[in-house]
């Protein structure tokens, strides 16, 4: 993702890996561990990219999952979740990259 256009990447700002985001009262209430992980994370674009790997199709991982997404949500970062599938296939999530193709976060 990080990588410029030119070497096959949309060369997007480097994300925090499994970055630390410190939750307030109100996503507390919904989601009581702080700080929370993100799996990729731009902090001035309050946006995160989740990856719902094999153990998320569990119903008791996804169950646990719901209110983290929803106290992100109410901290105002938006999330998008990628599956296994989708990040094997990037073209089903993104455009691909190109000089005049940019994509902005």
């Amino acid at each position: 993702l990080s990588l410029p256009t030119r070497l096959g990447g949309y060369g997007l700002p480097k994300p925090l890996l499994n970055g630390p985001l410190m939750l307030g009262p109100d996503a507390l209430r919904l989601y009581p561990h702080s700080p929370c992980r993100l799996d990729l994370f731009w902090p001035k674009a309050s946006f995160a990219v989740e990856y719902d790997g094999a153990a998320f199709h569990m119903a008791d991982v996804h169950a646990k999952d719901v209110p983290r997404l929803a106290a992100l949500r109410l901290e105002g970062i938006d999330v998008l979740e990628l599956t296994k599938a989708q990040v094997a296939d990037r073209v089903s999530v993104l455009p691909a990259p190109s000089p005049g193709n940019s994509v902005s976060v």
